[in-house]
């Protein structure tokens, strides 16, 4: 007598079907470089570690923006004439008694923050570079440097390009006003 049964499948032992398996799984599987690191390989830290590694990073950066803008506080009279060139020989007037002081200390600021910036983009790195893998990071070294040499091109392309015509607009707009000192 013919069944009509279908034959049931005859179950191999699960030694056998991951033996049979193993060859297509290193097909399939890619290889990885020599050295490369798995995301159980990378450094693992926990919350308040990170936090811990962030205060510091914050901190380091507050340090070198105070060392820079001390720095530039000394230097600022030779910021201030640097800054003033593209006025062509006018003054700068000021409307109260704070208002010279305050004027100062922003050039300070600002300088140093400009003089500070690599600075800071490092610690930010050195905060990001763990967590990144060494392909990453390869691509990350060459943000930071491309970023601080825009950063640096652009002040230079405002100072020499953009502020001169942007003063002479200006004091084209307010050549019908009297300045009061």
């Amino acid at each position: 007598p013919i069944s009509s049964a279908p034959k049931p499948r005859r179950r191999l032992p699960a030694t056998r079907w991951l033996a049979r398996a193993e060859p297509l799984r290193r097909m399939v599987t890619p290889k990885r470089p020599a050295g490369a690191r798995d995301e159980q390989d990378l450094a693992r830290m926990s919350l308040l570690e990170h936090l811990e590694e962030l205060r510091k990073r914050l901190f380091y950066s507050a340090i070198g923006l105070a060392v820079a803008m001390g720095v530039c506080g000394f230097f600022v009279d030779e910021i201030f004439d640097l800054l003033e060139r593209p006025l062509q020989g006018r003054k700068l007037a000021v409307f109260g008694v704070q208002d010279a002081f305050l004027m100062y200390f922003k050039v300070a600021a600002l300088a140093g923050l400009f003089l500070a910036a690599p600075f800071i983009l490092y610690q930010l790195w050195c905060f990001v570079a763990p967590g990144l893998y060494r392909k990453e990071r390869r691509w990350a070294a060459l943000f930071v440097v491309s970023g601080s040499v825009l950063f640096l091109a652009g002040g230079a392309f405002a100072y020499f390009i953009i502020s001169p015509f942007a003063i002479e607009f200006l004091l084209d707009v307010g050549k019908r006003f009297e300045a009061v000192i």
